[in-house]
This record gives C-alpha cells, sequence and structure tokens, in this order.
C-alpha cells in the first residue's frame, strides 16, 4: 500500500497519515501531479494538514521508492453522519511552474535587458540552468543536478515566462522526464532518459488486466510564422513536415502568432514546435497486475516506453500518466495511460489552456 506522511512548510517531518479513507494520486509526466488524501475529520493528523503550507510525501511502503511530495492547495468535507475530509495536494513541480524566468537572474528590476537567450543548447541544460539561477534568486532551497547536456538542442527566449512553459513541449516530445522530490529540508531536481521496457505486457501474459485505446490524427503538416514588426514589415518563416505531406497526400497548414520571438532565425523552430504539439495522438489507458517482478517505481515508471499488445495490434509510446488509488476497500490499483488519450475531456482543456496562455502571455509581457 502507500505510506502518507505529514510536514510542515519547512519541511518538519510531523509523523504518518496512517488510517486515512483514500489516497489518489494523478501522476503526470513533466507535468504538475495531484494527490488527494481522505481522512475522518477527528484523524490526528487533520489539523496539521489544514494549516498553510501543509506538505506530504507518498511513498510505496514496501520499496520506499517515492511517488509524489508536494504542497496542499485545497479541501473539502462532508458530513455530518460521517465527517470526511479531503486534502488537495499538487506536486513539487509546481516550483517550475511558478517560478518566472528572469531576464537576469542577478540582477534587480532596474537591470533586466529584453530577454534571456540560450542559442543552440541542450534541453537539460537550458531546464537545469534557468531552474538554478532563479531558484537562487527567490532562495529556494532547490538542488539541481549537474547537467549531462541530454536532449535536443533549442532556442530558447525567456522574458519573465514561468519555465516549464516555454520548456513543455519540448520536453513533451523528448526522452526526458523532468523529477522535482522532497530530500531532506528542500527538493532535488533532476531528469530521467526513458528507458524502453521490454515486459510482455499482455492478457496472455497475465500482466494486462483490461485496456481502452483511441487515436487521432494530426492538425497540420505545414506552419506559417509570424514573427515580430507589422503588416508587410513582419518577419515570416515557415516550417514543413514532408513527413506528414507524404503521409497524408496533400498539405494543410496552420498560422501561428510568434511575436515574443526577437531573432527571425527562430521563427522556424516555433513552427516546428508547434506541429510537435499537434502531432498524432494516440493513447492508451490499462490495468495491470502488481507482481514482486513487476511493480511500478520499481520496474516501470512516468516517461519509460513500453509497448501493449492489443486486439488492434501493439501500441508503442511513452507512459505519460499514472492513476494510482488506495483505499481500505479495494487496496491498490494503478492504472498507467500510455501516449496521450485524445478522448480525454481534461487532455482537450489542458491543451486549449496552453495556448491561450501562450498568446495571453505575448501581450502581458510586450
Amino acid at each position: 500500500m502507500l505510506q502518507v506522511m505529514a510536514y510542515d512548510k519547512t519541511f518538519k517531518r510531523l509523523g504518518s497519515v496512517g488510517g486515512y479513507s483514500t489516497v489518489d494520486l494523478t501522476l503526470i509526466r513533466n507535468g504538475v501531479s495531484a494527490c488527494e488524501v481522505t481522512v475522518r475529520a477527528s484523524h490526528k493528523k487533520a489539523k496539521q494538514l489544514r494549516e498553510k503550507g501543509a506538505r506530504i510525501t507518498v511513498t510505496d511502503d514496501v520499496t520506499g521508492v517515492q511517488y509524489f511530495s508536494g504542497s496542499r492547495v485545497g479541501m473539502s468535507g462532508s458530513g455530518p453522519a460521517d465527517d470526511q475530509i479531503t486534502f488537495r495536494f499538487e506536486s513539487d513541480m509546481r516550483i517550475l511552474a511558478r517560478m518566472l524566468a528572469w531576464t537576469n537572474p542577478a540582477g534587480n528590476t532596474t537591470n533586466q535587458p529584453t530577454y534571456k537567450r540560450y542559442t543552440s543548447v541542450p534541453l537539460e541544460t537550458v531546464l537545469k540552468e534557468a531552474a538554478s539561477q532563479n531558484a537562487a534568486r527567490l532562495g529556494l532551497p532547490l538542488t539541481v543536478a549537474p547537467t549531462k547536456g541530454r536532449g535536443q538542442l533549442v532556442n530558447v527566449g525567456y522574458r519573465f515566462e514561468p519555465i516549464l512553459d516555454k520548456l513543455q513541449t519540448r520536453l513533451d516530445a523528448s526522452n526526458l522526464t523532468v523529477t522535482v522530490e522532497q530530500i531532506a529540508a528542500g527538493w532535488r531536481l533532476d531528469v530521467a532518459e526513458s528507458r524502453v521496457i521490454r515486459k510482455d505486457i499482455s492478457v496472455e501474459s497475465g500482466t494486462l488486466v483490461s485496456y481502452d485505446w483511441d487515436e487521432e490524427r494530426f492538425a497540420a503538416t505545414r506552419t506559417l510564422v509570424a514573427g515580430q514588426g507589422e503588416g508587410s514589415n513582419r518577419a515570416l518563416a515557415t516550417y514543413v513536415s514532408t513527413i506528414r505531406e507524404g503521409d497524408f497526400g496533400f498539405p494543410e497548414e496552420i498560422f501561428v502568432d510568434a511575436r515574443d520571438i526577437e531573432d527571425a532565425a527562430d521563427l522556424s523552430s516555433r513552427g516546428q514546435e508547434k506541429l510537435q504539439e499537434d502531432a498524432d495522438k494516440s493513447g492508451l489507458s490499462i490495468k495491470l497486475v502488481e507482481t514482486p517482478t513487476f511493480k511500478y517505481g520499481e520496474h516501470y515508471r512516468l516517461g519509460d516506453t513500453v509497448t501493449i499488445e492489443t486486439a488492434a495490434g501493439p501500441i508503442t509510446d511513452k507512459i505519460k500518466q499514472v492513476q494510482i488509488v488506495a483505499n481500505r476497500d479495494n487496496g491498490l490499483t494503478i492504472t498507467p495511460i500510455v501516449g496521450e488519450r485524445s478522448d480525454s475531456p481534461d487532455i482537450r482543456l489542458l491543451r486549449y489552456i496552453k495556448r491561450f496562455a501562450g498568446s495571453l502571455s505575448v501581450l502581458q509581457r510586450g
């Protein structure tokens, strides 16, 4: 089962949250994960979890693998016959989603250039340098593991955006999975490379209980990217996926507003990023049998690549999300989601929010 440990805002350990009714974890690759813990209102840790800044870690009680660490962001209750409180937590990846990348992290507000630019720098290096410098600026107890220069070479210009925002699409398309874990009185940031899991995952092998899958085609084959300037003086560039056009038979194009890009040479990269974001979507939610030789967090994890044998043929993709639910009645249920389920309303809403937030940030930052 799962062990839930409570902490205060200073990382002081308050003790185990035993006897919970339910723990519901939604772990998201390269995103902010969520956890809900439901206990009786009379639970001995309920008062401490109601305090602002309350934190928890969730670990496997056998292997000790940490599945989750994060702060309380909300709570709700029901009663009066059987008073229950549900505490809602967001994972420590929230740090990267809320920490702004200043153009000069070492300077004050009067010493900020137009952009902090990274040109042809490995994705891992950009992430870790931006996180390290801005964590130091804010005085956050964040330890950043040394970069190994992994990931594609990227061109990124930061102008007070959250660190994760600019890198989200690139991370999703890469073989890198970001981890932010609670370690002692602070956090440790690192990335892990996707592993190919060779385990036979099928109904016949006894590892697969059930599955649901769907598929959605890419949105376009080419982009027209518009940068800075007005009217006929506006910088324009195109990016074409010849592979998609060969598969589809003819071109389909979309327009990309990229006023935030200062260097016109970077416009084509934004077009490529847009096509990566709107690529083919195929997803699979699966219910697996946990065994001593096939256990989440020990033998497979977020970001790993697996092949699932279905009636429609094999589906190979990365594990993008894992749902873990533990309760007194049904024990532990683990449901990985492989790829991206295009029929999920949560996924569709997340795509819309990302696009809207990106457009809005351009207007806000000028």
